[in-house]
């Protein structure tokens, strides 16, 4: 029964993703890059699978200060996600994650391993089938952004995610500046044309971090800031998630 709802619950997510009447993207011009604001894009929290869009996108328009036309497109691109997501929480997909994970939820009350261990197994297949399908949406929304901008947004996370690891070394906001453009420098050479699409959450982006932040610790911050140097173990960006957890 489990199998057969995972097999239909892909082809609903397949079938709703399809659909997008969306006008191409227009140009503008690139906005200065923003500072840190503790973006959740990379976040892709284990909550119930029909969570309500975040105000992620809002923020992005805001960081890339997109206006007139292009800020149009963008706003349309943000309201036909939430239309799909809408549509799709829904669906009798949606309603199957929601009582398969109070099943598990019960099999957890009554102390119930075995039981717990196969309906994590089911759960976990039919949120990778709902993570693809809110990937989907994500990358159209993102793929309004021209290629500038997708690196500015780009930035503007990895940024977020390093200033928080070196956030007890306090930089100054000279220092803050130079760790951006690190940051922007290392996406740079990292971005590809179709990252935001393959990768909508920007997950990848944190294998990135670990060099810059020993590159801020070496030739940034200062001695007396060295001595205070503890990465952060939170992330107000949050780690990367599993494919099965959910997100917007």
């Amino acid at each position: 029964m489990i199998e057969k709802r995972i097999v239909l619950f892909a082809a609903m997510a397949i079938s709703l993703g399809c659909q997008s009447n969306r006008k191409p993207p227009a140009s503008a011009p690139a906005p200065a890059l923003a500072t840190h604001s503790g973006s959740n894009a990379m976040a892709a929290p284990d909550n119930a699978a029909t969570s309500k869009p975040s105000d992620e996108f809002d923020e992005a328009a805001r960081v890339l200060n997109l206006q007139g036309e292009q800020k149009d497109h963008f706003d349309a691109a943000h309201a036909e996600r939430d239309r799909k997501f809408d549509a799709w929480d829904k669906t009798d997909q949606a309603d199957a994650i929601r009582k398969v994970t109070a099943e598990r939820d019960e099999a957890k009350k009554a102390k119930d391993q075995a039981k717990i261990d196969q309906i994590s197994a089911d759960l976990d297949l039919m949120k990778k089938a709902a993570f693809a399908f809110r990937s989907n949406l994500r990358a159209e929304v993102w793929a309004v952004l021209t290629p500038d901008e997708q690196r500015q947004w780009t930035t503007h996370i990895l940024a977020g995610r390093v200033l928080h690891s070196v956030e007890k070394s306090t930089p100054t906001d000279d220092q803050k500046a130079r760790i951006i453009a690190l940051c922007d420098d290392a996406v740079r050479v990292w971005i590809r044309p179709n990252t935001l699409q393959v990768d909508p959450y920007l997950l990848t982006v944190r294998d990135l971090q670990p060099a810059i932040v020993e590159t801020v610790k070496s030739q940034v911050l200062n001695d007396q800031q060295r001595s205070r140097f503890s990465p952060s173990t939170k992330s107000t960006t949050k780690p990367a998630a599993k494919p099965g957890s959910d997100s917007n």
